[in-house]
């Protein structure tokens, strides 16, 4: 039996990669499995969990050597300094490791798509080397972190202004910031988009993703929170392993930390990243079928 579920999973992970809208006719709702959108983005990763550790442990390596430059490290929230390590809390420089560290996922999220989804050989020139593709990548993953922070700035908003005593001005302006609480869920819909930052297909429409999806707004809130869940969990287990290590309070129990710290955090943004594969492949799979039937 579990060989069967391997065999199905491999199956519609290999699919992933043949995401391509094949014209422009009249389209319906597409039916969505909530099985696949709730477990294959984190089978996904497991399936080519070989591709993971080879991408991982170069990228990681990277993030923490720049993360230990810039003062940035995660034992600097345990408040850990020594003569080796420093850390910084000026926000141009906490700003400049942010983007670095962004642009640093693009790269090794594409050529982790390139190897796992695509069947690529990558190089080590290659992994070290920063495309258009990666800018692009960057590029969408800055729109997805805006659209997660909306709600956080809806609420600081209201959390610190007066109150205006004009209830039709309050009204409104109520009605217009409490927007960025519910875009984000909204915005769900479209995490597909994210898929075509990885090849060179066309993307299609708002107006055509908004017409695959619908009906589905559920099931991929529920499915989104599940992986979110998922990766919670999978944050504090190892994160509880981390420090444990770091309460050696040695040098290398800090530089194996980190390593590990980071490599975790690739792995969580993959999962998340797998969200938007498997939108994509159910959505190019539904019309796949649905250009078949009008053929026979």
């Amino acid at each position: 039996m579990m060989e069967k579920m391997k065999d199905k999973i491999t199956a519609k992970i290999k699919n992933i990669m043949n995401m391509e809208f094949l014209s422009n006719n009249p389209i319906h709702a597409a039916n969505f499995s909530f099985y696949d959108l709730s477990l294959l983005p984190i089978g996904i990763v497991f399936m080519g969990f070989r591709h993971f550790i080879q991408n991982a442990v170069i990228y990681g390596l990277l993030i923490s050597i720049l993360a230990f430059a810039t003062g940035q490290s995660y034992v600097c929230n345990f408040g850990f300094e020594n003569k080796y390590f420093s850390c910084s809390h000026t926000i141009d420089i906490y700003v400049t490791f942010f983007l670095f560290r962004l642009l640093i996922v693009a790269v090794f999220l594409r050529n982790w798509y390139k190897a796992a989804i695509c069947g690529e050989k990558i190089s080590f020139k290659n992994m070290l080397t920063i495309t258009f593709q990666d800018w692009k990548v960057l590029i969408y993953i800055l729109i997805v972190l805006l659209f997660l922070i909306l709600p956080f700035i809806s609420v600081i908003i209201l959390s610190y202004r007066d109150p205006n005593p004009n209830w039709i001005i309050e009204s409104i302006f109520f009605a217009f910031v409490s927007i960025g609480m519910w875009l984000p869920f909204v915005a769900l819909r479209f995490c597909g988009l994210f898929s075509y930052a990885f090849n060179d297909k066309k993307c299609p429409s708002f107006k055509t993703i908004w017409q695959y999806t619908s009906g589905n707004m559920l099931k991929i809130i529920m499915s989104t929170f599940i992986v979110c869940v998922f990766n919670i969990l999978l944050f504090f287990y190892f994160n509880s392993l981390i420090d444990k290590i770091i309460e050696y309070d040695t040098t290398i129990s800090v530089i194996i930390s980190e390593f590990l710290y980071n490599i975790l955090f690739l792995l969580m943004v993959l999962i998340f990243s797998g969200i938007s594969f498997v939108h994509g492949e159910a959505l190019s799979h539904w019309d796949i079928k649905e250009q078949t039937s009008k053929v026979d």
